[in-house]
């Protein structure tokens, strides 16, 4: 099978990483990223699963979203002519996009986050400013879907701020996880958090809030991860650390989780069931 991606600079972020690294399992992998100049190029990623090369092609195109087909023009002209099995984008312009050059019948939008499901939640802490906000965002991931085939959706973590932070803490990171004893991770809406994530592929003790429910339903209290309150987090997570047997066992879920529902070779075994 043969895979195109198409995004822009989110294109470098972990999520969709993950997920490129995921699709070459299945098959070849292009990557066309709308950035500013011309260039084709191997690229390797690594994941939890191995290291995969894929192909990856930049067109530029200002950010504009006017220029969606001059940059499907130019796109079409770079790859290798055939049609895709699938073609995987992201919002704005990537979708557009990949919609314009017509290189398969079944287009996926790679959609960050369900900005209803934040408003709603914010709405609740009172943050009716925000009803301002993201209405707009959600009027247009509505568009967006629309212009799609199917949907797949993930968080988007602010990349542009990852961006620049990231290469100033990222030798810190797993140094800060191998020493930690126990991860406390509050969730205070209904979007995937990275956080969460990391101290679960790091195998540690999780201290989580009740917003996870919703989230991931399919991690036990108790075994993969330890689901507190606000009013008692505090007080949880004092007599957690007084407990080796506790620490312990939570460390032991925290990896069974993420090999059972997060690592790369589940995200493979569940793009193999979609592409039935």
């Amino acid at each position: 099978m043969r895979f195109l991606y198409i995004g822009s600079d989110d294109v470098f972020t972990r999520h969709e990483l993950g997920f490129i690294a995921s699709l070459t399992e299945l098959g070849k992998v292009d990557v066309v990223v709308l950035g500013s100049r011309i260039r084709a190029e191997k690229l390797s990623i690594a994941s939890d699963n191995g290291v995969y090369t894929i192909n990856l092609y930049e067109v530029p195109c200002g950010g504009k979203l006017f220029f969606f087909k001059r940059c499907a023009t130019i796109a079409s002209q770079l790859l290798i002519q055939g049609d895709y099995s699938i073609v995987f984008a992201t919002p704005r312009l990537p979708i557009l996009v990949a919609q314009s050059m017509g290189a398969s019948k079944v287009v996926v939008l790679r959609l960050w986050s369900i900005r209803a499901a934040k408003l709603r939640d914010n709405l609740r802490f009172g943050a009716y400013e925000d009803i301002m906000l993201f209405m707009p965002s959600v009027i247009a991931n509505m568009y967006y879907i629309l212009r799609s085939t199917y949907s797949i959706v993930v968080d988007h973590a602010t990349y542009t701020f990852a961006k620049r932070f990231y290469p100033f803490v990222k030798d810190r990171i797993a140094r800060i996880y191998r020493g930690a004893s126990l991860v406390v991770v509050p969730i205070t809406n209904r979007s995937i958090s990275n956080r969460l994530l990391e101290a679960l592929f790091y195998g540690k003790p999780i201290v989580t809030s009740e917003i996870v429910k919703p989230l991931h339903p399919e991690l036990e209290h108790g075994k993969h991860v330890f689901i507190s309150t606000w009013d008692t987090i505090v007080e949880d997570v004092t007599k957690i650390l007084k407990d080796e047997k506790i620490l312990k066992s939570l460390e032991q879920g925290a990896q069974q989780a993420y090999s059972k529902y997060f690592s790369t070779r589940h995200n493979v075994m569940v793009l193999r069931r979609l592409l039935k």
